[in-house]
């Protein structure tokens, strides 16, 4: 049992640096994604989606009679 964890821990120790480098260039790759694709969204449309569906269910007239 003891021998199995410092077996995992040196294999994660080891593989853990690559990964954490993978892990940053895709964070990376993904963000100046959305700031590229939020860019011109923007530019053909005054508002995200989600403010618009926020906007619509915050001023929409609902009937309050009951």
């Amino acid at each position: 049992m003891v021998r199995l964890v410092k077996i995992n821990s040196r294999s994660t120790r080891l593989l853990g640096k690559p990964f954490l480098k993978q892990k940053l260039k895709i964070c990376n790759i993904i963000w100046v994604l959305q700031l590229v694709l939020s860019f011109l969204c923007l530019r053909k449309f005054q508002q995200g989606p989600l403010e618009w569906v926020w906007r619509k269910l915050t001023y929409s007239n609902f009937d309050r009679s009951n």
